[in-house]
């Protein structure tokens, strides 16, 4: 996936930036070509300045708290870090990936896992990324197979229940090894709702073992 935007700049931003250089470049023309006075010009090169700036400012802001964010620090800061974000556009394979961390602080696993796919997906050759959603998978199969084994012996206990309810549809919708299917049926049948998983339309038969 490639895109010309910088990731975490808004459309709007992006063109700023261009137009700004556009302009800068303009004005270094005119200024070397003497067809305009220079005081005439001395005004435009403040709004370049503000075309140019305010985008890379931005930019470097973004930049700074997807940094902070990768360090996957307490909850409040990440919290902090997540609404400076907002609905910014990341697109690049790191800044998915330290979202995908700061998810997972705040313990929404599925959005962590779907933005580690989405890292991954930018760029396949991203090793953190890969090791990132293997051991956050790894974690949630854990948690699953371990409320199994409670429930089986103790088919009444309240936190492996509500163990399975809260990971069980995260893992359907993230699972691609067979062996992890046949746990997550196990759990629902555990529950009482029985159910016969097959691999969702992104999974591939490659990536069956």
């Amino acid at each position: 996936m490639v895109t010309i935007i910088p990731s975490g700049l808004y459309l709007y931003e992006f063109i700023l930036l261009i137009f700004g250089g556009v302009l800068f470049v303009a004005l270094i023309i005119l200024l070397f070509t003497n067809k305009v006075p220079k005081k005439q010009l001395l005004p435009l090169f403040g709004v370049v300045i503000l075309m140019v700036g305010y985008p890379s400012v931005k930019k470097i802001q973004v930049d700074g708290v997807t940094a902070d964010l990768d360090q996957a620090g307490s909850s409040a800061q990440v919290q902090n870090d997540l609404q400076q974000i907002g609905d910014r556009p990341i697109t690049n394979s790191g800044g998915l990936l330290a979202l995908a961390k700061g998810k997972a602080v705040l313990g929404d696993t599925s959005a962590a896992l779907t933005l580690a796919d989405s890292s991954i997906a930018v760029d396949t050759t991203n090793a953190n990324a890969h090791t990132y959603h293997e051991d956050l998978s790894l974690k949630l199969m854990s948690s699953i197979e371990n409320a199994n084994r409670i429930l089986a012996s103790n088919p009444q206990d309240k936190g492996a229940k509500k163990t399975l309810n809260r990971s069980l549809p995260i893992a359907t919708i993230h699972a691609d090894h067979l062996e992890q299917l046949k746990v997550l049926e196990q759990g629902y049948a555990l529950l009482g709702n029985p159910k016969t998983l097959s691999f969702a339309p992104h999974i591939t038969a490659a990536k069956l073992k």
